[in-house]
């Protein structure tokens, strides 16, 4: 998994730290209610991390 944010990164052109950066604020900034993931019932698939 680290090489493959490695690959974006250097793809981009910045660091791997900018760019997870990035990932996290976008992440943070969509609304939790359009959560795609979560199925009817409201619970993730096995396997996936659950929300604090």
């Amino acid at each position: 998994m680290v090489e493959q944010v490695d690959q974006e990164a250097n793809r981009l052109g910045v660091t791997r730290q900018s760019i997870i950066k990035v990932w996290l604020a976008e992440r943070l900034e969509r609304p939790q209610s359009t959560n795609p993931q979560k199925g009817a019932s409201g619970t993730k698939p096995p396997g996936t991390l659950q929300d604090s």
